[in-house]
This record gives C-alpha cells, structure tokens and sequence, in this order.
C-alpha cells in the first residue's frame, strides 16, 4: 500500500485495521501514508490478538497524528508476535500513548525489529505509568512478554507522562536491545512525570542493553531507568561520560532492593570493550574500534 490518507476511525492501519486469532501478516509493506485523528492508529495494522503472527512487514514514511494511541507498526498486541519487521521514517503524535513500532503489547514477543528516523511525540492528558511514550513500544507485560534484539534510532522522543528510550512501561524481559539518538539530544520533558534513558518504569528483566539518550533533567530521571522494583543488569548509557555511575537508576525513587549492574569491560569514558553473546551481537565492529555494538541482521 502507497500513498493513502485515512482518518475519523476507531481501528485504522494503513494495510489493516484489525487481525483476530489464529493469523499471519507476512512480507507486507506500506509507505507514504497520513492518519490523522483515530482513536487507535498504526502504519500497519490497528491491532493483532489472540495467537497471531507479522513477519517480515515495513513501513516508511509515514505520518501519524492526533490521535489518542499511536505506532509505527502495530498498535494493540494480545498474545502475538511481531518479528524482522521495520519502520523507518515514521513521524508519531499522540495524545495518551504511543510507541515508535508498537504501543500495547500484552504476552506479545517482538523480536529481531528495527526502526529509524523516529520522531515521537506524546502529551499525554492522563499522566500516569499507563500514558506515554517508548521508542521501540509504549508498554510491555504479561508473564511470557519479550522484547529482544531490536534497536532504534531516534531524532526526537518528546512526551510528559511515562517515557522510556526504548519502553515507556516494562513489565516483561527486555534484552539485547539499544537506542540512539544524536549527541546533544535529549528525550522526555522538563515537567515529565518519569523518563528514562532504557525505560521509564521497570518492574520485569532488563539485560544486555544500551542508550545513548540524555534524558532531560526534571528530577525524575534515571540515565537507564527512572524506576525499578525488577532487574537492570549489564547494561549501560553513554550519554554521562563523566558521572557513567551516577543515576543510572534514580536512587531517590528507585526501589532499595533493585539489582543492577555494568557489563563488564565497560568504562564510561572509553566506552564499552567486552562483546556480549556473539549469537545476537556484530563483534567485528568491536574488533574494528568501534566502542558500541551493533545488533546483527537476522
């Protein structure tokens, strides 16, 4: 699908609007689209539930805006999954939530996903752990939710609620992941209720991941998280050179009884030196000097 304008809907998606039980959306792309004040919105598809798979799916250049739950791909996810799948180019303006390749994502599996030239934006009228923005996806829970080996690439994260660099709100596993966004740059808001860098709220498993987002500076920030009652372990910001150790979860708000630690061989003036498990990460660049490691293609 190309070059199409859609508006004034419940359930829109500039390929689908809804997939039920039991589906497959595969090899499908949509480019050059508009959506414009839905309730629910996404490049691709408004929602997938209940045991459904997108494989292999892209969307490009798209604009999708004023409306009150927001994504690049796919917005609401009910124990599905969403795999190899890309967005690139896509532009989000939300009022409650939005999520640069997915929002709600509930038992749902997202793997091996990229996005890219991301612009998001999300002031959210219900500020709350349940309103925001995530680069990667807005929200994820459920007891067998997963996020893993995606990456983003971000050019502005803006919102007021629960904004994370790759998850607003994490209540599943997040691992071998990143996010970037160009140096100077930061992401959230000066009166946002939680920011941080990898993720606003955690309260699951964070591993194996990174972020090159400064977060902006309203007292309830974290370089990594801003709040954690879960795990945060080998994973680390580049944005603080010089205090890498500070504030890598808000100590104020954050949970006393949170584990978290740095991957080792890291140093936060140097970078990172020590590859994580070769199955999921490039290590030539590493080898090349490169400092940050890069997600394989597969």
């Amino acid at each position: 699908v190309s070059c199409a304008e859609l508006a004034n809907g419940e359930y829109c998606g500039g390929l689908i609007g809804n997939v039920t039980e039991f589906s497959a959306v595969a090899s499908c792309k949509v480019s050059e689209v508009k959506i414009a004040n839905c309730l629910t919105s996404a490049g691709l598809i408004g929602g997938i539930f209940s045991f459904s798979t997108v494989n292999m799916c892209e969307v490009s250049n798209a604009e999708i805006v004023n409306g009150k739950y927001c994504a690049g791909l796919i917005d609401e996810c009910d124990q599905s999954e969403i795999l190899s799948s890309n967005v690139d180019n896509v532009k989000l303006a939300g009022e409650y939530e939005c999520g640069g390749l997915a929002d709600y994502c509930w038992n749902t599996t997202v793997k091996n996903c990229r996005a890219k030239k991301l612009g998001i934006e999300c002031w959210g009228n219900e500020p709350g752990p349940y309103a925001g923005a995530g680069g990667l996806v807005f929200y994820s829970g459920g007891d067998s939710a997963r996020v893993e080996c995606c990456s983003v690439e971000l050019e502005y994260l803006y919102g007021n609620s629960c904004i994370g660099g790759l998850i607003g709100n994490n209540e599943g596993c997040l691992s071998n992941c990143y996010v970037k966004i160009e140096k100077g740059k930061a992401i959230g808001a000066e009166n946002a209720l939680c920011c941080g860098g990898i993720a606003g709220l955690n309260v699951g498993d964070i591993f194996n991941c990174y972020t090159t987002c400064e977060v902006l500076n309203c007292g309830y920030t974290g370089q990594l998280v801003f709040y954690s009652e879960g795990y945060v372990g080998s994973c680390f910001s580049t944005a603080y050179e010089n205090d890498y150790e500070i504030y890598l979860i808000n100590e104020e708000y954050g949970s006393s009884d949170t584990n978290y630690s740095l991957p080792n061989g890291y140093d936060g003036s140097k970078g990172w030196s020590e590859p994580w498990d070769s199955s999921y990460w490039d290590l030539s660049v590493v080898s090349e000097g490169v400092c940050l490691p890069e997600l394989k293609q597969n």
